[in-house]
């Protein structure tokens, strides 16, 4: 069985390498369970709110399901029920027993481990027990007599741990981890790098590869595509789209949920309804769904009006009694049509100011910006941001671009000038949100910043971003992600900035919460500096675009759709110069004669593998023959010889992916 992909970058290329036995192995074993999990007429209230209510769905073996929903509607609920790290109030979920599961929450750290390989090789803990058993089994089997009935058993028994450790792809470990450790964006990574040490950003992306390399049966994941770059988000679609198990995935990214599932589940008003296809096909079906529900109930209503004054005029006549009474039989057996569910509410953002400022909003002078003794993110940056202009930061996770906002707002150290200009009232979103008081309620937290302003006011403005009701009398601590971005785009309206500064103001938004924040950044007419890996952000919004990648930046006219262009534009200009560039005969054939040297290489390394590999097989199986393991001396020659074998596999693995 042939797959295309090269390990080294986790893309698809044009490598064929021999699937390992133990993805066979999984799929194999997997394609036995058709249906993973079923859940039936599962209900669940918090604080006198019914979240779910009867809600009846099935996941079966491969299955690529997108949860959707508005905030606070019950996904992470659901998902946690599925995990069962909660019981639901009514209902049942079965199958969960039998089947392995991953859970990537969007709030919770789960990482153990002091660095970073220690974390990410945590993955493989039950493979290394197997390893560990193996070798334990080994010496014991070296410590007794060969002609002991405890010798026929130990070799059994270690003939069975081996044949278990290579079905499970355990001399596959390293290359597998060191593939995704490459395509979730952490390919110069040192193994000992403490983990203390990384941003929540690059926790949570260390959480879902490791997550990837457990490779559970079903894996829930809740937000994943929050702190992807675009090459990591690329990467991760592409590797969903051949996992050999199932997912449910909550995720506002429009472009993602097309490009990698296949169903949809929305949660609305409680009510879990299934769709197949992906996104851009659950949207005509919900239109779809929605005219066709009001054409039929119109039609009814149109109906039951026309018989209930048919049945009023012709009641009390002797000669048209009997047929109103049949009609009045006929309404009372009508089935009645479900009137359709109103729109559900979208926040409307609107972001005004009183004052306008300069001409020069920001200009940065030879501006650098560093992080500790030996990385510099910024070294002798200097730009002139104007009024009413939209500046798009983009670049791969890590490169500064955070930084680069709190440099510039004066919140880290940084050389060089920074200069605001007259007028300038700054608006500040955070990506960590954390800017809030945990125990204070919504309404309290508005109003000790606004103490003049009435609580209807307040309650009007938190309102207008859909926190009503009950909701304002959470707390901080209690809401959701995003929920919490509402309240702080709630502050940023009530301080009426004529600059905003968004560090990814995305994340954490449902899809109508995200359209109506894209409309209203559309219709704001101050100046935005802003971060995000939002595709559809970066095609309606900015003006420039500023491209950081290893400590360089590059500005560019224009929204991300122009830039990709360009870039392409650039490649292909570049490639068809080199290949006009004239060169020498001699230097050409030693090129092509270097390039052939190496792919023969590669496929000579990739066939020794492959031979080592069955060899390793072969002598597994001889090892549990009774002529192997009743022969003391034969027992220990191939042992050894299998050591030798399996020495030889993790050098050339090591070349291989090197």
């Amino acid at each position: 069985m042939i797959v295309q992909f090269c390990i080294l970058c986790g893309n698809v290329c044009l490598l064929q390498i021999k699937i390992s036995r133990f993805f066979i192995f999984i799929i194999q074993k997997r394609s036995d369970l058709s249906l993973f999990i079923q859940i039936d007429k599962l209900s669940k209230i918090y604080l006198g709110r019914p979240v779910l209510e009867e809600a009846s769905a099935s996941i079966e073996s491969c299955d690529r399901i997108g949860l959707i929903g508005g905030n606070g509607a019950g996904k992470t609920t659901l998902l946690r029920l599925i995990a069962n790290l909660e019981m639901p109030d009514e209902g049942n979920i079965s199958g969960s027993e039998q089947v392995s599961i991953g859970y990537l929450a969007q709030k919770k750290d789960n990482l153990t481990g002091e660095s970073f390989y220690s974390e990410l090789s945590s993955a493989f803990a039950p493979l290394k027990q197997l390893q560990h058993t193996a070798e334990k089994l080994s010496k014991q089997l070296s410590a007794v007599s060969p002609d002991s009935s405890e010798y026929q058993v130990l070799s059994q028994q270690y003939a069975s741990v081996q044949t278990e450790f290579e079905q499970r792809g355990g001399y596959q470990m390293e290359v597998k981890l060191r593939r995704v450790q490459n395509g979730m964006g952490f390919a110069g990574t040192p193994d000992d790098a403490p983990v203390a040490n990384f941003s929540g950003g690059e926790k949570t992306r260390l959480e879902l590869a490791r997550l990837l390399l457990q490779e559970p049966d079903l894996l829930l994941l809740d937000e994943p595509t929050n702190y992807l770059d675009f090459s990591t988000l690329t990467w991760l679609e592409e590797y969903l789209s051949s996992y050999p198990g199932a997912f449910l995935v909550v995720s506002h990214d429009r472009l993602f949920l097309d490009r990698c599932v296949q169903k949809i589940w929305e949660i609305s008003a409680g009510r879990l309804t299934v769709f197949s296809g992906n996104y851009s096909h659950y949207w005509v079906q919900k239109k779809e769904q929605r005219r066709y529900q009001a054409k039929q109930y119109q039609k009814q209503n149109q109906k039951v009006q026309e018989l209930k004054e048919y049945i009023a005029k012709n009641k009390s006549r002797a000669s048209t009694a009997k047929m109103a009474h049949s009609r009045e039989r006929m309404l009372s057996r009508m089935e009645p049509v479900a009137k359709p569910p109103p729109m559900p509410m979208s926040p409307r953002f609107q972001f005004v100011y009183d004052f306008e400022p300069t001409e020069e909003v920001l200009s940065l002078t030879d501006f650098s910006v560093s992080v500790g003794v030996q990385r510099t993110l910024f070294e002798h940056l200097s730009l002139t941001l104007r009024r009413g202009e939209r500046w798009a930061v983009i670049g791969p996770n890590g490169s500064g671009k955070s930084s680069l906002i709190r440099a510039i707002l004066g919140e880290i150290p940084a050389s060089g000038r920074v200069r605001w200009g007259q007028n300038v009232t700054i608006g500040y979103y955070r990506q960590e949100l954390d800017q809030f008081r945990p125990e204070n309620t919504l309404l309290e937290e508005l109003w000790h910043r606004y103490p003049t302003f009435s609580e209807h006011t307040i309650r009007s403005l938190l309102a207008q971003v859909c926190l009503t009701g009950d909701n304002v009398m959470k707390k901080v601590c209690e809401i959701s992600g995003g929920e919490k971005a509402k309240l702080a785009f709630a502050l940023l309206m009530l301080q009426k900035p004529n600059v905003l500064i968004l560090d990814e103001p995305t994340n954490h938004l449902d899809l109508p919460t995200r359209e109506a924040l894209e409309e209203a950044l559309n219709r704001y007419t101050g100046t935005i500096l802003f971060i995000t890996h939002d595709r559809y952000l970066l095609q309606q919004l900015p003006t420039y675009i500023i491209t950081v990648s290893d400590g360089n930046t590059e500005l560019f006219h224009g929204n991300f759709t122009q830039l990709c262009n360009q870039k392409q534009e650039e490649e292909a200009v570049l490639v068809k110069t080199d290949e006009k560039k004239p060169t020498g005969k001699v230097s050409a054939k030693q090129q092509r004669a270097e390039r052939a040297k190496q792919r023969q290489a590669f496929l000579e390394m990739e066939k020794e593998i492959e031979q080592t590999e069955e060899a390793i097989v072969a002598l597994e199986q001889e090892i549990t023959t009774p002529a192997v393991y009743e022969d003391h001396n034969l027992l220990e020659q191939s042992c050894t010889e299998l050591a030798a074998l399996r020495e030889k596999l993790d050098q050339l693995l090591s070349e291989w992916v090197s």
